[in-house]
């Protein structure tokens, strides 16, 4: 794949508006999946085609006769330009109805993940991380990019975003399956990758190849990215590769469930993620929105529970074989001397305390708050990962990072031995 530049727009391409609102239209586009301020895919006119100025929104036909509802990004009315941004990313702009035999992808902003997997680079020279992983009839294989140890480089420097890894996925036994399957697992990869990185990832540059070669599926754009940056993450990147490879069969498992449970994961994880990027007297809030949700998947209830929030948390800490006294790592939240009695209790009263304006506020320092939080991630954490039947080592989030004794530690719930 070509190499493309951190934080650095990417061609997409060039073609035609033929219409605009049910209206004929002319003018010449160039696409490009812009980086910065975020992901998204832009639509650059040479032209302004007729029907565009005032409007705020549009429909708009491309040359192949798919039609994209976008809004308009800007005008500029002395050099005739403007610019639209489909409405609705990753937008499909090519999708010929033909049967695939294979999806390349890239990803953006997926950290590095060196392990036994590695393989060569094209020059020969350099490791390149790899992980491939198998599910449901369908293979995925994730391979870092030539450039990937200078963008990670990069990004650590300036921030920002970048393609890290180029992807393919197709199924097991080389048959042929449709784009609407295909969208749905990389729905599903998305969350699965940013539920390890602790951060959303984008998943993007989408193209399908069906059977006889042709380009017959097309998507412009990304889901929500963010930025690169150090997340606190239960996923240990040393030997990430393997658990990839470990834990997709059961995500792909989990996210396929019939009644809406796949949908009410993914929807848990996405909060669960959107809480570890945000600060964290507002993150407490979405942590136990994404808690409450897995709590209710783990316990396998339909109805909402009657009994009090941290009640029915600890109930489902405790299936999990998950501890739910207060750590003694969260000396703040232990000092407070209110008479909780687990840490479930504790974060879901500090969680009322900060919304309902009736509750007591005085004790909520920054330090409080912030423990109840990461406390609240790391239970989010345990029983997602107890859901998928993990039993490897994982990174705990509740310890110094330099106590490395404490920090990669094995599940709650697992007997296995350390590794060395």
């Amino acid at each position: 794949m070509p190499a493309y530049e951190p934080n650095q727009p990417i061609p997409l391409a060039k073609t035609n508006i033929t219409e605009v609102d049910g209206k004929p239209a002319s003018g010449s586009v160039d696409a490009v999946l812009r980086l910065l301020p975020s992901p998204s895919a832009v639509v650059h006119s040479n032209v302004i085609p007729a029907g565009l100025v005032n409007k705020s929104s549009c429909e708009v036909v491309l040359a192949n006769g798919m039609r994209i509802d976008a809004m308009l990004s800007s005008v500029n009315m002395e050099t005739g330009t403007a610019s639209l941004i489909p409405a609705h990313q990753p937008a499909d702009v090519l999708d010929t109805g033909q049967p695939l035999r294979r999806v390349d992808f890239s990803v953006l902003n997926f950290p590095v993940v060196p392990g036994a997997q590695s393989i060569l680079g094209p020059d020969g020279a350099t490791l390149l991380p790899q992980a491939r992983m198998e599910a449901k009839g369908w293979k995925v294989e994730l391979t870092g990019i030539p450039e990937i140890w200078g963008v990670a480089k990069e990004l650590k420097r300036n921030l920002g975003y970048g393609i890290t890894y180029s992807g393919t996925l197709g199924r097991i036994n080389a048959a042929s399956f449709h784009a609407q399957d295909a969208a749905a697992l990389l729905t599903a990869l998305r969350a699965f990758l940013s539920f390890a990185r602790g951060a959303a990832c984008g998943v993007t540059l989408v193209e399908g190849e069906s059977a006889s070669g042709q380009k017959s599926w097309v998507r412009w754009g990304a889901h929500h990215t963010e930025p690169w940056d150090r997340n606190l993450s239960w996923f240990r990147e040393l030997d990430g590769a393997d658990v990839l490879s470990t834990l997709f069969p059961q995500f792909i498992e989990r996210t396929e469930e019939d009644k809406g449970k796949g949908r009410s994961l993914l929807r848990a994880l996405d909060w669960y993620t959107q809480s570890n990027v945000t600060a964290p007297y507002i993150g407490i809030i979405l942590t136990l929105a994404s808690l409450e949700r897995l709590a209710a998947l783990k316990l396998e209830r339909t109805t909402t529970p009657k009994e009090p929030a941290g009640q029915f948390i600890q109930a489902a800490l405790e299936q999990s074989g998950i501890p739910s006294q207060i750590p003694a790592e969260c000396t703040a939240l232990a000092k407070v001397g209110r008479d909780w009695e687990h840490g479930p209790h504790a974060v879901t009263s500090i969680r009322n305390d900060l919304v309902h304006s009736t509750e007591r506020l005085d004790i909520l320092t920054d330090h409080v708050i912030h423990e109840a939080w990461n406390l609240a991630q790391w239970y989010a954490e345990m029983i997602a990962l107890s859901m998928l039947d993990y039993h490897g080592e994982y990174m705990n989030r509740l310890v110094r990072w330099n106590d490395y004794d404490q920090y990669v530690l094995p599940v709650p719930w697992s007997a296995a031995p350390r590794s060395t």
